[in-house]
């Protein structure tokens, strides 16, 4: 997957052939056939990824496993499961997965739904979560202070998060981002107000101006 600008232009197992036109998608696939560019949007119908709408220059999708996405602003929320397929679109990156659904953007902010990272809100360029083992969040400015049993100790540093706890150690901010170390969720890297994760299954993922380029199993080149 490589970003253009704000244009998506990718090609991965299942995920062929897809070509940006203007700022949306046209696309043949198996599964995902069938795709049209509407003004910045867009708009498909496959199985599994039905009722696709497209709302300015964003792109909404209903698909089994991430369903209820929904878009604020110019924010692309994207779709399949094992976290595939992550896009950048203005500052705000929004994933997804089988455990990671219902995402929402607020601003900058990424806000997740998940089994233990439910409750998430977002206060100005902040992101409050409550979930089993992180509960207690509170933000102040734009920063994130959080006081759960395996994340205590939290101190704030200007508009960063310092912390030290173990499975999440090592948190280090940019600007008004959270970058974190932790198992499963390790090598986290900020660009700009954009959110970048490598993990086991989110691997060698960059940053190019406001996209994303990837190579993983299943999201290469």
């Amino acid at each position: 997957m490589q970003a253009a600008e704000n244009e998506l232009i990718g090609g991965k197992p299942g995920f062929c052939d897809l070509q940006a036109a203007e700022n949306g998608l046209i696309g043949g696939k198996r599964g995902f056939g069938e795709l049209q560019a509407a003004e910045n949007g867009l708009i498909g119908g496959k199985l599994g990824f039905d009722d696709l709408q497209a709302v300015g220059s964003v792109l909404i999708g209903r698909k089994t496993g991430f369903d209820d996405l929904q878009a604020v602003g110019s924010v692309l929320i994207g779709r399949k499961t094992g976290f595939d397929d992550l896009q950048a679109v203005g500052s705000v990156l929004i994933g997804v997965k089988p455990w990671f659904d219902d995402l929402q953007a607020v601003g900058s902010v990424l806000i997740g739904v998940k089994p233990w990272f439910d409750d998430l809100q977002a206060v100005g360029s902040v992101l409050i979560g409550r979930k089993t083992g992180f509960d207690d969040l509170q933000a102040v400015g734009s920063v994130l202070i959080g006081v759960k049993p395996w994340f205590d100790d939290l101190q704030a540093a200007e508009n960063g998060l310092i912390g030290g706890k173990l499975g999440f150690d090592d948190l280090q901010a940019v600007g008004s981002v959270l970058i974190g170390r932790k198992t499963g969720f390790d090598d986290l890297q900020a660009v700009g107000s954009v959110l970048i994760g490598v993990k086991p299954w989110f691997e060698e993922l960059q940053a190019a101006e406001n996209g994303l380029i990837g190579g993983k199993r299943g999201f290469g080149e």
